[in-house]
């Protein structure tokens, strides 16, 4: 399956989302050690032991990374859930790029966003806790080429917000169960785990 799934364009040109938000400041100078010793430890953003694609595409696109159900035809409207507790950011419509968005801070200068959903369950200023249903997965926004999928991304910001969806932004490699999937061109099919611990994963 991995070699026959054609890219759509507009997932290859993921810069073209929208580029999350100018007002984001710079990092001040952190080591990459210092980094991730302050990330939270981020689920995959499902009920507990739902089954996902994540493919990362080509190298301008990775670390941001393409999430679909297994099977494919039940991606459109799965349940999105927050990696880890924290405050929304951001949370807004934008048909022209993204679609629906939605940016968590976490501890440690960490965010986590959310991008084509089909709609979001949360504001601005809302806390939530790992694993609160956030909204659901859809194909929102020019860039989404019509194809259900959620675009997510952890980045990193000593600011309010952090900056996505292109080179150069606050994005990060992405890590579950403290698991790096990072790389271009790379899939991976694995089942979430703690995130939504209510429904048997303890």
């Amino acid at each position: 399956m991995r070699g026959k799934l054609t890219v759509p364009a507009a997932v290859l040109t993921a810069l073209a989302l929208g580029g999350g938000t100018a007002t984001a400041a710079p990092d001040v100078a952190v080591s990459e050690a210092e980094m991730l010793a302050a990330k939270p430890k981020f689920q995959l953003p499902f009920t507990c032991k739902t089954h996902v694609r994540v493919d990362t595409w080509a190298a301008r696109h990775d670390p941001a990374l393409d999430i679909t159900h297994l099977p494919i035809d039940q991606t459109e409207g799965l349940w999105v859930r927050a990696s880890e507790a924290g405050t929304v950011v951001q949370s807004y419509s934008d048909p022209k790029g993204a679609g629906n968005i939605i940016q968590v801070r976490h501890s440690g200068n960490w965010f986590t966003t959310y991008i084509h959903l089909k709609y979001r369950s949360v504001k601005k200023g809302d806390k939530v806790a790992q694993g609160k249903k956030i909204g659901a997965v859809g194909h929102t926004g020019e860039t989404s080429n019509g194809r259900p999928h959620l675009h997510y991304e952890q980045n990193y910001s000593t600011g309010s917000t952090a900056t996505w969806g292109y080179e150069g932004s606050q994005r990060k490699a992405a890590h579950f169960d403290g698991h790096k999937y990072t790389g271009a061109g790379k899939t991976w099919k694995l089942y979430s785990h703690n995130v939504g611990s209510q429904d048997g994963c303890g």
